[in-house]
């Protein structure tokens, strides 16, 4: 659609629009005319502040918090992910055996108050994890294999199915095998994955395809 045609649009509506809310105004202003300053002046108050909590509650929902678990296969590179994101450099292979949180801005997405969570793959610590807090699941592995399916069913069950899911390993075909396996765990033939399953690549060593991987997991 050309430029032209999109502003014969907007002037189409426009025009009745801009007509209705001058007769709304006018017939408005006509109606305080009738009523005494004390209620007049009560009735805009409100109006004001209405309009205000509104816009405070759309501001609130475009910048929603956000809690992200970090999670995964065992040496997947789970935390020295938490610790790119977090401090924006590349350790050495490290191992987490507790959980560590942050909660603040990152550099990624600085207009968001985000919690950052690395769950240890430790699987005495993912039992008694609340998942369910979670509105992102970001799991890491190397192979796409059916151990990391089993591992990932395990906790997919356990998530809000208002959480995205993210996997970094895999192609279509692999997460139908998922589908297969959250059946199997769930003991029927068939059974959807409530999830939107999101493969996602990253390498610490290309800060191009680590950007498109934060814009990808940070939106």
């Amino acid at each position: 659609m050309s430029k032209e045609s999109i502003k014969g649009t907007l002037k189409q509506f426009a025009e009745p629009v801009t007509k209705i809310v001058q007769q709304v105004a006018g017939k408005f202003s006509e109606f305080l005319k009738g009523q005494n300053k004390m209620v007049a002046l009560t009735i805009i108050i409100l109006i004001v502040a209405t309009m205000l909590l509104t816009l405070v509650f759309c501001c609130r929902a475009a910048h929603k918090d956000c809690t992200i678990g970090l999670a995964g296969m065992p040496c997947s590179g789970k935390t020295q992910l938490y610790q790119y994101l977090m401090n924006r450099q590349v350790p050495e292979t490290v191992k987490s055996s507790k959980i560590t949180t942050f909660t603040g801005h990152l550099d990624g997405n600085p207009d968001q108050l985000l919690t950052l969570i690395d769950i240890p793959s430790d699987q005495v610590i993912q039992n008694t994890f609340d998942f369910s807090q979670l509105t992102k699941l970001v799991f890491t592995a190397t192979e796409a294999n059916k151990d990391t399916a089993v591992k990932l069913v395990q906790i997919l069950i356990k998530l809000n199915h208002k959480c995205e899911v993210f996997i970094t390993v895999g192609d279509k075909k692999y997460l139908s095998d998922i589908e297969k396996e959250y059946a199997r765990i769930n003991g029927v033939d068939e059974a959807e994955i409530p999830f939107d399953i999101q493969i996602v690549k990253f390498d610490l060593k290309d800060i191009s395809a680590m950007e498109k991987f934060e814009d990808q997991i940070l939106k």
